[in-house]
């Protein structure tokens, strides 16, 4: 089994939480948020590691 990188998880995360700071600004669309959260969400399929998968929801 595959353990995902931390530091990428965290990455994630302050993207995530920017993208949303956007979003709520109207200056980026919903769509936008979501295609992150697919691509990051795959990437944690990969590895196969729920406890953070469960955390995208």
């Amino acid at each position: 089994m595959r353990i995902p990188i931390k530091d990428t998880i965290y990455r994630q995360r302050r993207k995530l939480k920017k993208l949303n700071k956007l979003y709520l600004e109207g200056r980026v669309l919903k769509v936008d948020v979501d295609t992150v959260k697919l691509c990051f969400n795959s990437y944690l399929g990969i590895s196969n590691y729920l406890k953070y998968k469960s955390y995208w929801n």
